[in-house]
């Protein structure tokens, strides 16, 4: 009897412990923001919970195409209801652009995660995006088919707004950098969806309320048994 409510409280434990241990679910990062300039070296800092985090930074380079760049210095980052942009002085547009000094949106996560969409704004017909993650430049026209913002996955959120699809391509890192080389090329970065890689942070999943219950029971029927074998 005694081996037989240990086993049981046992069970009740473990399984309210695996119940406990939530699974990582995708949160999204809002960047719309009545902010405006933010000099170098204040950044954007944003919570995500769950011990999720994302620092946003703006750049600009002078090199030619494809990360990593030798020349990256950090800039004004623009914030207002459109999202995040990069604004190198007072007259420049607070799009992400290729026009006179090249612009890079750099997000830099507190641990690593899995791009899975990402909300651009700001963008006219045939404006392209070019990135890299963790210093490695991707092929955007190669990994999604297509590298022009209006015409990528998933439709989009009015007329110059555009939802890109990552999900199943394997983004996953700690530093992505958006940029483009091309002086008609413009956007901003509205919103930004992630999961964190091997679970924990951005928005636990609660456990199912059964679970719970059932771990519970499990748990007081052995205790309950014992006390009685005790007794006896």
């Amino acid at each position: 009897m005694k081996t037989i409510s240990r086993s049981l409280a046992a069970a009740g434990i473990a399984l309210l412990g695996w119940v406990g241990a939530a699974e990582a679910a995708p949160v999204t990062a809002n960047f719309i923001g009545s902010t405006g300039v933010i000099f170098p070296g204040v950044g954007l800092d944003l919570d995500l919970g769950g011990g999720l985090s994302v620092r946003v930074t703006a750049h600009t380079h002078s090199d030619g195409a494809g990360a990593p760049f030798d020349s990256v210095v950090e800039t004004n980052l623009h914030r207002d209801g459109e999202g995040v942009g990069v604004q190198d002085n007072n007259a420049d547009s607070p799009d992400l652009d290729g026009s006179g000094t090249r612009d890079l949106l750099r997000f830099t996560f507190n641990k690593s995660v899995t791009l899975l969409t990402v909300l651009f704004e700001n963008a006219e017909n045939n404006d392209e995006f070019d990135m890299s993650v963790d210093d490695v430049d991707l092929n955007i026209s190669a990994l999604l088919g297509n590298d022009d913002i209006d015409d990528l996955p998933e439709g989009g959120f009015g007329d110059d707004s555009n939802l890109a699809d990552f999900t199943g391509d394997g983004l996953v890192g700690t530093v992505f950098d958006f940029y483009t080389d091309d002086v008609g090329d413009a956007y901003r970065i509205r919103a930004m969806t992630v999961e964190a890689v091997g679970g924990g942070g951005g928005g636990d999943v609660p456990a199912p309320p059964a679970l719970l219950l059932l771990g519970l029971g499990l748990a007081g029927l052995g205790l309950a048994l014992g006390k009685k074998g005790w007794q006896k």
